[in-house]
C-alpha cells in the first residue's frame, strides 16, 4: 500500500545540540509533537549527532528510531531498533596516537576524550576538568591510549579555542598521508574522525539504506560540523542561532532552537508542500 501522506518520501535529518535541543538541555514538547505529525504523514525523522549512542539515550523518549541516526559525527550509523552499529568507520591509530602524545607533552591541560564502541576514556591524566560531561552526567573512564584495544571511532579535544587551533595546526602538520579529518564541533571542542568521515559522508550512507524510500532530505544543523551534511541535503536548514557560515548555505533559516526549530520547520515544510500541489 503507498502512503499518501503529506510528507511522504520526505526524510527530515536534525542535529541535535543547537537545533533539536534547547539550551535548557531539554527537546521541547511542541518539537516533539510536530516530529510525530510529520512521522504520521509520512515522512522519516533522523538524527545527526556527535553524541553516542549512550549520551544520546536520555533524549530518545518520544523521538521515532524505525530510521537509523547517526552518530559520533558521521563515524557511525546507528540503530536504536535493534541496538546495533550498521556501519563504523574508526580512527586509523598510527600516526594519531603518536601525534596526540606530543599534543599531550606540549600542552598538558587539555582533555582528550577517546571513544570506543562501549566506553568514553579520558587519556590525558593531566588535563583539565571537562565540565560538560559532569553536567550531562556522562559516564567516562581513566585510560591509557595504549592499553585500549577495542576501535577508537572518534577522538575529541577540549580546551579554550586558542589553544585548539594550535593544535589543529600541529594535527594538520604532523598528517602527511591526509588520514585523519578535524573539525571544530563547539568553540571548545576539536574533533577528530577518520578522512572522509563526516555527517554528510553518513548522510549519504542512510540514504542508502533508505535507497527507495526516499525522495528528497531535508537537513537541518547551527555548528561548522554539520556543514557537509548540509551539503548533501536537497533543502538546507539552519535555525536563527546557527554559526554564520551555515547560514550562509541554508535554503532556509527557520526558529532559535529555544523558540522550536524544528517545530517551525515542519510547518514551513506543510505550506510549502500545500504551496507545490
Amino acid at each position: 500500500m503507498i502512503d499518501m501522506g503529506i510528507f511522504s518520501g520526505l526524510l527530515l535529518v536534525s542535529d541535535f545540540d543547537g537545533t533539536l535541543i534547547g539550551s535548557d538541555k531539554k527537546i521541547s514538547g511542541e518539537n516533539l509533537e510536530a516530529i510525530r505529525y510529520f512521522t504520521e504523514n509520512g515522512g522519516l525523522f533522523s538524527g545527526a549527532t556527535g553524541r553516542t549512542q549512550f549520551n544520546l539515550r536520555m533524549y530518545l523518549e518520544g523521538l521515532p528510531l524505525d530510521t537509523p541516526y547517526i552518530l559520533y559525527n558521521g563515524a557511525c550509523l546507528y540503530d536504536f531498533s535493534a541496538g546495533t552499529m550498521l556501519r563504523m568507520m574508526p580512527l586509523k591509530r598510527e600516526p594519531i596516537m603518536s601525534i596526540m602524545n606530543a599534543i599531550m607533552a606540549r600542552f598538558p591541560s587539555v582533555c582528550i576524550h577517546l571513544y570506543t564502541p562501549r566506553d568514553l576514556f579520558l587519556v590525558n591524566p593531566l588535563g583539565r576538568e571537562d565540565w560538560h560531561l559532569t553536567v550531562e552526567k556522562q559516564s567516562f573512564q581513566q585510560g591509557d591510549a595504549g592499553q585500549i584495544g577495542e576501535p577508537w571511532i572518534k577522538m575529541l579535544f577540549f580546551e579554550e579555542n586558542e589553544l585548539l587551533r594550535k593544535i589543529q595546526a600541529i594535527i594538520a602538520e604532523a598528517d602527511k598521508s591526509g588520514d585523519y579529518h578535524t573539525f571544530f564541533s563547539d568553540e571548545t571542542y576539536l574533533e577528530v574522525t577518520r578522512r572522509g568521515v563526516n555527517k554528510g559522508s553518513a548522510l549519504i550512507e542512510l540514504k542508502e539504506e533508505l535507497k527507495g524510500k526516499v525522495r528528497k532530505v531535508i537537513a537541518i544543523g547551527d555548528y561548522l560540523n554539520d556543514l557537509e551534511m548540509l551539503e548533501q541535503a536537497d533543502i538546507k536548514v539552519a535555525p536563527m542561532n546557527a554559526h554564520p557560515k551555515i547560514k550562509r548555505l541554508a535554503d532556509h533559516i527557520t526558529a532559535p532552537h529555544d523558540s522550536h526549530a524544528i517545530a517551525a520547520l515542519i510547518a514551513w515544510l506543510e505550506r510549502s508542500v500545500k504551496q507545490s500541489r
